[in-house]
């Protein structure tokens, strides 16, 4: 099996930026769990009639998937509800994952994992890349993306602390600067693990 890297860091950290760079530049396979959340969320009716059965019908669009934000506004506003939510999400977003992980012939793979540490999942993956990046910098992407005040607080409260996260990392980007800083080091990052896992 191949060598399993996951990627991880706080809200709005640019987990996607270094993911979609590995992916388009480095021809590197990536799988995101935040989207395979999305499709869940969006087109798998098992989990619809679980989510319906907690929530109710307030948390669905006319189109028949779960609104994002509705949803996560009640999770973070009910920690019950959150963890129920989290058992019907958890298990398929970990089968997708080792589906996507047994099926590649390359030498390693990325997995987006924002919640990698709140999950315990850090004994699954081979090697930990964290996304670093100062907290206002978080904050303003938050902003941007359209999320309240009050969501980005209780966001980054509930998530790993940035100390927590650079304890368990093997390799660390830093996105502050620029954007050609940061793919520098992404470049410098992907070499370094095909000399690792002899790609």
């Amino acid at each position: 099996m191949c060598a399993v890297v996951a990627i991880t860091g706080g809200i709005a950290a640019g987990k996607t930026v270094l993911s979609d760079y590995c992916f388009k530049r480095h021809n590197i396979s990536v799988i995101d769990t935040d989207i395979i959340t999305h499709n869940l969320l969006a087109t798998d009716k098992v989990v619809h009639a679980e989510i319906q059965k907690i929530f109710g019908s307030g948390v669905f669009l006319l189109s028949g998937g779960v609104d994002r934000k509705i949803l996560r506004e009640a999770v973070f506003l009910d920690k019950d509800k959150k963890n129920q939510l989290e058992k019907i999400m958890h298990p398929r977003i970990r089968q997708t994952v080792q589906t996507f992980v047994e099926s590649s012939d390359d030498s390693f793979v990325m997995v987006v994992v924002p919640l990698l540490l709140e999950t315990n999942a850090r004994s699954r993956y081979d090697r930990v890349v964290v996304v670093d990046s100062p907290d206002h910098d978080r904050y303003s992407r938050c902003i941007e993306r359209g999320l309240s005040d009050d969501i980005i607080h209780a966001i980054m409260r509930l998530q790993a602390s940035r100390w927590d996260r650079l304890a368990v990392a093997d390799d660390i980007v830093y996105n502050m600067r620029s954007l050609d800083f940061f793919y520098r080091q992404i470049d410098q990052l992907v070499c370094h693990y095909r000399r690792l896992f002899g790609d």
